[in-house]
């Protein structure tokens, strides 16, 4: 069994390069970033004020998120992790989040250097 160096800064990174994909999030990225959190499906729910139902049919890929709700989900990570972590995240995120649909179209893989957690790109299909 492989173990991995730095699984926590791994999850990190996994999970704002999740946040700032330049295509839409998928439920099981919701989910990884709502588990990133350490948060409840119930609370997560709550925090986005949609029914947790409605979250389970995004995580579960029955429904299709809506471009304001995915903007949503990506600043609330930030903000959360932010509180979480007493300090302000010193990237222009909400910019980046902020891009058309039309140019969120395509796919992209998040590809993560393993030598070095912190720096990852992305591959679109």
């Amino acid at each position: 069994m492989p173990r991995l160096r730095r699984i926590l800064d791994l999850h990190a990174t996994i999970a704002r390069a999740v946040a700032l994909k330049p295509s839409s999030l998928n439920g099981a990225e919701i989910r990884f970033l709502r588990k990133h959190l350490s948060l409840k499906a119930r609370e997560w729910a709550a925090l986005l004020r949609i029914d947790h139902t409605t979250l389970s049919r995004w995580e579960n890929g029955d429904q299709q998120v809506g471009p304001q709700s995915d903007a949503l989900v990506r600043l609330l990570y930030f903000r959360l992790l932010e509180e979480r972590e007493g300090r302000l995240i010193p990237d222009p995120v909400a910019e980046r989040i902020a891009i058309q649909d039309k140019e969120r179209n395509e796919e992209a893989t998040v590809l993560v250097n393993m030598d070095n957690p912190a720096i990852y790109s992305y591959r679109c299909a």
